[in-house]
């Protein structure tokens, strides 16, 4: 399969109750996609999910517990079986409904305001969440340490191996210089991480439930003519801390020169 034309959209959307006017490729990768379908009623979203279906099945199941408890997320339309997915030739897809509006912007005050607090709500809202017997949840509670641990000793390899060994003008140099400093500091964060403070917080989530949008960030977010806030692209949701997402969207705002005189 090597383009979006070779996708059997017409015999995906046959399983839905729409009459589809016309069809515009967002996106496309082999094992996902993104298209725009035209309805009499509007505009849709189909995608094609790279999960497995029983991941797909846990993505569904959070995206519910969600709306239920106030999060704003573009209704999954369901298919002829009454399904919130259909399967055709292996792969997973799914038809939702398209949302008016803009992306907020972190130059505005009163729209990072309104970001950071759907954020809270997200997290807040996601409290009591159990996946399903039959689906396969992603799951990053408690494997931080772990994980970076991993992260820091494949940079440090990558120095000493192609770096440290060669001869390289310019970033080279560069890396040959500041590198060692940057690996001592994250060695000291991830010391950090072994104090009860993280634990801690693990063990109370691992009771109470939270999940991570992973990328809840202005890219992923639409603000409604109504000033209701959608959250978008939920495929990576997780089951992690709050400061998965803090981090990030503190990693865009940052980015922005302008922002640090709002936070």
């Amino acid at each position: 399969m090597s383009s979006s034309c070779s996708e059997p959209l017409d015999l995906v959307l046959s399983n839905y109750a729409i009459e589809v006017l016309s069809i515009k490729n967002e996106s496309y990768k082999e094992k996902k996609g993104v298209w725009w379908i035209q309805t009499p009623g509007g505009y849709m979203i189909l995608k094609k999910v790279s999960n497995s279906e029983d991941t797909l099945k846990y993505i569904l199941h959070t995206v519910r517990h969600l709306t239920k408890n106030g999060i704003n997320i573009p209704r999954v339309v369901k298919n002829r079986n009454q399904s919130e997915y259909t399967i055709v030739d292996e792969n997973c897809y799914v038809l939702s409904d398209a949302i008016e509006g803009k992306t907020p912007s972190y130059s505005s005050p009163s729209e990072l305001a309104k970001i950071v607090t759907e954020l809270a709500k997200f997290h807040k809202a996601s409290t009591g969440f159990l996946p399903s017997l039959d689906s396969k949840p992603k799951l990053h509670l408690g494997t931080w340490v772990e994980d970076y641990k991993g992260q820091i000793e494949d940079m440090n390899r990558f120095f000493k191996n192609d770096v440290f060994l060669k001869e390289n003008a310019n970033i080279g140099n560069l890396i040959k210089t500041e590198f060692p400093t940057f690996y001592g500091r994250a060695l000291r964060a991830i010391d950090g991480l072994s104090g009860s403070e993280y634990t801690e917080w693990v063990q109370e989530k691992a009771k109470t439930g939270c999940l991570c949008h992973q990328d809840f960030a202005a890219g992923n977010l639409i603000l409604a003519p109504s000033g209701k806030l959608f959250v978008l692209d939920t495929d990576s949701i997780t089951i992690d801390i709050p400061a998965r997402d803090i981090r990030k969207l503190l990693n865009k705002i940052m980015k922005k020169p302008d922002i640090g005189i709002f936070i």
